[in-house]
């Protein structure tokens, strides 16, 4: 493969990582394994990159990748952990490739929801989601209680709810 071709698959890579994990996060319920699993499809994607097909999509590939690591850490792990069915988990599998572009779309719009907000209640919602501080700390920050940021907070969510929601129905069925 060209210097170039190996750019191209990079740059692809990079652009649909997250799909790629968030797929992988979807079938595992440990964070750690998951992230584990995901270094493995990364690995074995690059060194199977000559045999990318663009036409498939790089999301569809690099998920059957992660399905057969999946599967390959289920068989290891049977005997230590309770885990769901093999036929259940390859429909969640499943379901999970088919939903990626309804989710993708959701997530956009939830982000344009958020952009739409004040700066005040998006920078609180960012500190509070972000976890970098506790709720006390936020709120002597604010000058507030404890309570009054998880109100303000639960205010914010309904203003995004009908945001998304007001988006979604007028933008037509999913």
């Amino acid at each position: 493969m060209s210097r170039l071709a190996d750019d191209c698959f990079v740059r692809t890579l990079i652009g649909e990582q997250q799909q790629v994990y968030r797929y992988i996060a979807s079938l595992v319920p440990n964070t750690a394994d998951a992230e584990e699993l995901f270094q493995q499809t990364l690995l074995t994607a690059w060194e199977r990159r000559e045999q990318f097909d663009a036409d498939r999509g790089f999301v569809l590939w690099a998920c059957g990748i992660a399905w057969n690591h999946v599967r390959n850490f289920r068989r290891r792990a049977q005997n230590h952990q309770v885990l769901l069915r093999d036929d259940v988990l390859e429909q969640l599998a499943q379901l999970r490739i088919e939903e990626s572009g309804l989710l993708d779309d959701r997530r956009a719009v939830l982000n344009e929801c958020v952009e739409e907000l004040p700066d005040q209640s998006r920078t609180l919602l960012r500190r509070f989601y972000g976890k970098q501080k506790t709720v006390e700390e936020l709120a002597a920050d604010a000058n507030r209680t404890p309570n009054a940021i998880y109100k303000m907070v639960q205010r914010i969510r309904g203003i995004l709810l009908d945001c998304v929601s007001g988006k979604l129905s007028w933008e037509g069925p999913p």
